[in-house]
């Protein structure tokens, strides 16, 4: 009698182990929780690079693969007026920040994000074997309507350690990304993301420095 009436209690204990595991554990940030919303999750710094890259985006915690991180949060417009803003931008001397011909339910639009404030705008290009990220599209339907809306969503395509910066491709050609040509830069930052050390390296050493960052070191 005794064994089973500690049994019973073990068999207890279990339980109520497993029911307060799930009342604590998170729900998943899902693109939902944030697309439109004119905010971005927590988890992300942008820090001054150097003076030729600018901006990048920073984690500063680590995120997995597959997790949303940011949406590419901008003023849709069509393709035309997109290009007209760019002239205005560049004689200006501003950043340009127009994501071209993004597929949606009803014809395709640009995203011009130069006066965004969400991260999303600052993450740089990478070449796709280097990327640690992705972009994605992903439909809204309004419930109770018909009417869908896009969102382009960015995802980890690796495993992000803290401190490393969110690169993704940017789907051009080499000769259409100037610095590319150069050098390809990976930032690095401190624990407390006060400093940033950079490492400028020619393209044949960059996936030595990818890999580090990748550990977290």
């Amino acid at each position: 009698m005794l064994i089973i009436a500690s049994m019973v209690q073990l068999f207890s204990w279990l339980l109520n182990m497993a029911a307060t595991t799930t009342r604590s554990k998170k729900p998943p940030v899902t693109w939902k929780n944030w697309v439109g919303t004119g905010n971005d999750q927590e988890g992300f710094e942008v820090l001054q690079i150097d003076n030729e890259i600018g901006k990048g985006v920073f984690a500063t915690k680590e995120f997995q693969v597959g997790d949303f991180l940011l949406e590419y949060a901008g003023e849709r417009t069509s393709y035309d007026e997109a290009l007209e803003r760019e002239k205005e931008y560049e004689d200006a001397g501003l950043g340009c920040y127009i994501y071209y011909n993004v597929k949606g339910p009803n014809g395709n639009f640009c995203l011009d994000a130069t006066h965004s404030q969400q991260a999303g705008r600052y993450i740089n290009d990478s070449k796709k074997k280097w990327a640690n990220s992705y972009t994605k599209k992903e439909t809204m339907t309004y419930e109770g309507t018909d009417y869908k809306t896009v969102y382009l969503c960015i995802y980890a395509k690796k495993t992000i350690p803290k401190g490393c910066e969110i690169r993704y491709d940017y789907g051009d050609r080499d000769e259409a990304c100037s610095w590319r040509l150069k050098v390809i830069i990976y930032g690095k930052v401190s624990k407390t993301l006060d400093e940033i050390r950079s490492v400028a390296i020619p393209n044949e050493r960059s996936e030595a420095v990818r890999e580090r960052c990748e550990r977290g070191k």
